[in-house]
């Protein structure tokens, strides 16, 4: 017995390892923690994860094997409306989820390989022991798609960390050229959408929306680990 005690040992700390790098069962840590699936709310609502595909900041699939956007049931009905509201505005236009409520291991993950200087990073990705509002499932990253035609321009493609993304710049940006008005009337158009069904905006971020604010979210609900 004495002979196969190392070779079993590996063999197990093979199987370990596998066991610890396989993807985690998204749905049942989000079911687990209250969430809903926002297109079972609402179907016409189109989901791609930014962070389930190469095109994040990270340049590689952070979330594996989750294709689905998940939200506090307070924070869905409220995008379900507002959905309702930008398709009677045109019924080609939907919603479009770069991102939903995303587990603080995620959050580690984004803030630690970040290229971003510190004072940066903390400008644009909260700090994991803060926690974002994502991580609490109250805030949803999103643009506009339009059948026929692909995503509205507005201006910077998402999570793109430069002052061209900033709400509040808009439009000392368009008298520099930085900006088209076009590009600040689509961005519009979703803050109408968004606001009007009881989302706030963040001034860095075009494309981000809380669904409560931080001090009420942080009373009433736990971050998703």
């Amino acid at each position: 017995m004495f002979f196969f005690r190392q070779p079993l040992l590996f063999l197990f700390g093979c199987v370990l390892s596998l066991s610890c790098t396989k993807s985690p069962n998204w749905n049942t840590t989000f079911n687990k923690a209250g969430m809903v699936n926002v297109q079972e709310l609402d179907s016409t609502i189109m989901v791609n994860l930014a962070y389930s595909s190469p095109n994040n900041i990270l340049g590689y699939d952070i979330y594996g094997n989750l294709n689905q956007a998940y939200l506090r049931p307070d924070a869905a009905k409220k995008l379900v409306l507002a959905q309702k509201k930008l398709q009677a505005y045109n019924a080609s236009y939907s919603l479009y989820i770069f991102d939903a409520t995303r587990p603080r291991r995620i959050q580690q993950r984004l803030w630690d390989e970040s290229e971003l200087p510190i004072e940066e990073r903390s400008k644009y990705i909260a700090h994991p022991q803060r926690g974002s509002i994502h991580n609490y499932g109250m805030a949803v990253d999103l643009g506009i798609w339009v059948d026929g035609q692909g995503l509205l321009d507005m201006g910077t493609s998402f999570d793109d960390f430069s002052l061209r993304s900033h709400i509040s710049s808009e439009d000392s940006l368009i008298s520099v050229g930085a900006l088209k008005p076009t590009h600040v009337q689509n961005r519009k158009l979703l803050r109408q959408v968004m606001t009007s069904s009881g989302f706030l905006t963040l001034s860095t971020e075009w494309w981000h929306f809380d669904a409560m604010e931080r001090s009420a979210t942080k009373e009433q609900f736990d971050i998703v680990e």
